[in-house]
């Protein structure tokens, strides 16, 4: 009976958080979406299966493998759900992530009783996913990590084609990981700081995109410049074609080229019979190049992801 009361309690709270989204999203979809997703949170949090994808790679001094289950926390009038995180899969900056809560917000509180429940880990910061716009209740000062980025396929795919620029197919998940090795190479050399935050596809990534989703090697005039790769994946409780990889080697980039790639992406997935999914993704807060071709192909950002820090 608890649980039952501590998900209603988060449901609610959650379908608020993101009621704008129903400009996207069916109201049914969404609730169905918000609601599977949050039992599946929920049920991290006395899966041992799911603290073991973390201890069974992971060796820190003093913890154990239920530290790493997220934990439901009773604070002030409400709830929050909440689990340990590394950045980029780097030990050195662990975060919690605050999935759901509930109950009217007293941040200077839920940031003490964050840092005492994840001591052991002394977290970094708190990250949380926020509307957009802002669905109205103040944060303390933090910053945006990433964006997410959504469309309607068959929206995408009306738009006018670049003629010279074609999709091919690529049916070797390797040798594509290997392609988009060399461009991020070539694109590290020019913006090293960027090429840390941003991690490649690898082949397993990708032979999940030939499964699931899109494969395909970008040219332009009948030259090879680029890859762009999806996977029939969630971003949370959003599911849709995500896109795991769109790379353009540096020798083209700043030609406008890349939103054209995603256009010609969402045409042949409409002609498949997809119009009607989403093509969503996650884009680096300091990628502005790539923010701005997402908003170009006909993708809005809807989502943030923001740290603030403990």
């Amino acid at each position: 009976m608890k649980l039952n009361s501590e998900f209603e309690q988060l449901y609610q709270s959650t379908r608020q958080r993101f009621y704008d989204l129903r400009d996207i999203y069916s109201a049914s979809w969404l609730n169905e979406r918000i609601s599977s997703w949050l039992e599946m949170q929920i049920g991290c949090c006395s899966d041992s299966a799911y603290s073991a994808l973390f201890s069974d790679h992971i060796d820190l001094p003093g913890v154990k493998s239920e530290d790493y289950l997220q934990r439901i926390i009773p604070v002030g009038d409400g709830l929050l759900l909440g689990g340990i995180r590394f950045y980029n899969r780097n030990l050195n900056r662990p975060f919690v992530d605050l999935l759901a809560w509930s109950g009217v917000p007293d941040w200077d509180l839920w940031m003490a009783v964050i840092r005492r429940e994840w001591a052991i880990f002394r977290p970094l910061h708190v990250r949380s996913l926020r509307g957009n716009p802002h669905d109205g209740m103040t944060l303390p000062e933090g910053c945006v990590d990433q964006s997410i980025h959504s469309g309607r396929i068959n929206t995408l795919a009306q738009y006018p084609p670049l003629p010279s620029l074609q999709l091919i197919d690529c049916e070797d998940s390797r040798e594509a990981a290997d392609y988009v090795a060399e461009c991020h190479q070539a694109f590290a050399s020019l913006n090293p700081s960027l090429a840390l935050e941003v991690r490649p596809a690898d082949a397993e990534d990708l032979a999940e995109c030939l499964e699931t989703g899109t494969l395909h090697f970008v040219t332009l005039n009948n030259e090879r410049i680029g890859l762009f790769a999806t996977a029939w994946r969630a971003i949370e409780f959003i599911q849709g074609y995500v896109v795991v990889e769109e790379i353009i080697h540096p020798a083209f980039q700043g030609r406008g080229l890349a939103k054209y790639v995603q256009r010609e992406a969402a045409a042949l997935l409409n002609k498949a019979g997809e119009g009607e999914k989403t093509m969503i993704g996650t884009i680096h807060a300091h990628n502005i190049a790539s923010r701005k071709t997402a908003i170009g192909a006909g993708r809005p950002e809807i989502l943030q992801y923001e740290f603030i820090s403990l």
